[in-house]
């Protein structure tokens, strides 16, 4: 092979390798904003690439080569995703051993079709070190394209032991092919591999990675959704304690509300001296507890309560709120399962508002047929609601701790109804109308 024919190979080799890298870790962690420095940055990968080979070629073992090209591509990883070091390593792990077995395979198909190859034969030999490049390359394309799709963004959270399986697996994987491969192309051992052998343990340690990873990746999951179910549910009592104390001290305060409003009046009405002053007082007085006398009939003294506190709560922020219930339609459900329905739907509807420049406003409308009950909750809004490709709605609040909390206890508390809830956006009238519909003969589910 003339360097001419090298060097054309070695460039291909380069850019495809960079961009199958793109391809897989761009698919499974999300991008750092500045585009221009993650191009600098990207161009690392193909020196890296270019030195693994240069030490190759001075006699580096296989395997001590992988090692550093694997370092090297998870600090570039690190510097370019959002990334934990801990599923930096797994994903490493996970994309060497991909390389390996397109690298693998289409050798082992090359042997089987053109004779025994060994590596020497490929370097000198342009067009079979063409045909493997090509071949193994779009194995790999096709293989790493595959998990992509498969898996998705990276979502999970590994403790350390769940890590350290997940890498072995890898590790185990990584090692058995070097190991196959040194013997089968690196003239170091008088041992000689059959190239079938090599085609059928590379296509064994694929499935069996397959079938482990996606066993393992619903395990993870299943925990994950648990976690995340526990901590809904402590969410969800904190709201129902919080409301339920505050129920307790709106009785007190309406008492008062009306004592001290019927002294005022009098003082108001007896005082004659210093007339002004006295009025002025008296009135700023009152302006202190208007307010108080509004309270919400729904036949549900918890949904009152909410009504109450939310509807200030708008009030303080300018937000126009219409609450029309129909009396004794919540009566069926279960406390904590209505507070988190009421308070997480209006809690999202006045984080729309808040953001408005002109009118504010939150309509819930609540009635109850022979079928089920459904509640309505309309607002405005100003920036238009974020929604996830899988059709979630994305929370803007900056409490990470809370991040999407709000809405998954709504969906749970109604899917424990067999409920469902949908939302549409009005763009034209800049409209957000989210639908709950709860059947009153549900299922328990949960």
């Amino acid at each position: 092979m003339n360097f001419v024919q090298y060097a054309i190979r070695g460039c291909t080799v380069l850019i495809v390798e960079t961009i199958i890298y793109w391809i897989f870790f761009n698919g499974v962690f999300e991008r750092k904003k500045k585009e221009w420095r993650n191009v600098l940055i990207l161009l690392i990968y193909p020196a890296c690439l270019l030195m693994a080979s240069y030490c190759g070629k001075l006699g580096m073992p296989l395997t001590i080569k992988l090692i550093l090209l694997i370092i090297f591509s998870a600090i570039i990883t690190k510097l370019i995703f959002r990334a934990s070091w801990k599923n930096i390593i797994i994903y490493q792990g996970i994309f060497t051993l991909c390389s390996l077995i397109g690298d693998s395979l289409s050798i082992g198909i090359l042997s089987v079709s053109h004779g025994a190859i060994y590596v020497n034969e490929l370097l000198n030999s342009f067009t079979l070190a063409l045909q493997a490049t090509i071949l193994s390359k779009t194995i790999n394309i096709v293989i790493v394209s595959a998990f992509v799709i498969k898996m998705g963004k990276e979502t999970n959270r590994y403790s350390f032991s769940e890590m350290l399986i997940l890498m072995l697996q890898g590790i185990s994987g990584i090692a058995c092919l070097t190991m196959v491969m040194e013997f089968s192309y690196y003239k170091m051992s008088t041992y000689k591999v059959s190239s079938v052998y090599l085609i059928v343990v590379s296509i064994l340690i694929l499935a069996s990675y397959i079938v482990f990873y996606n066993v393992f990746d619903s395990y993870i999951k299943k925990r994950n959704i648990e976690q995340e179910a526990t901590k809904v549910q402590f969410y969800n009592q904190g709201q129902f304690e919080y409301y339920a104390a505050l129920e307790k001290e709106n009785v007190n305060v309406r008492k008062m509300y009306h004592d001290i409003k019927n002294h005022l009046l009098a003082i108001q009405g007896l005082n004659h001296e210093n007339a002004e002053a006295s009025q002025t007082y008296v009135e700023e007085c009152l302006a202190t507890v208007e307010g108080y006398d509004e309270f919400f009939d729904t036949g549900n003294e918890l949904a009152d309560i909410i009504f109450y506190e939310k509807c200030n709560t708008a009030k303080l922020n300018h937000i126009k709120t219409k609450v029309l219930v129909q009396k004794n339609s919540l009566n069926e459900l279960e406390m904590l399962d209505l507070c988190a329905i009421l308070t997480n739907s209006f809690d999202n509807a006045m984080e729309a508002c808040k953001k408005c420049q002109g009118e504010r406003y939150i309509k819930v409308n609540i009635i109850r047929n022979e079928a089920a009950i459904i509640i309505t909750v309309k607002n405005n809004f100003e920036i238009e609601p974020a929604i996830s490709k899988k059709g979630d709605l994305i929370t803007s609040k900056k409490n990470k701790a809370e991040h999407g909390l709000g809405m998954q206890s709504l969906k749970m508390a109604a899917a424990k109804y067999n409920g469902n809830v949908e939302f549409s956006v009005d763009k034209e009238k800049k409209e957000f109308l989210l639908i709950i519909m709860l059947p009153i003969a549900y299922q328990n589910t949960l």
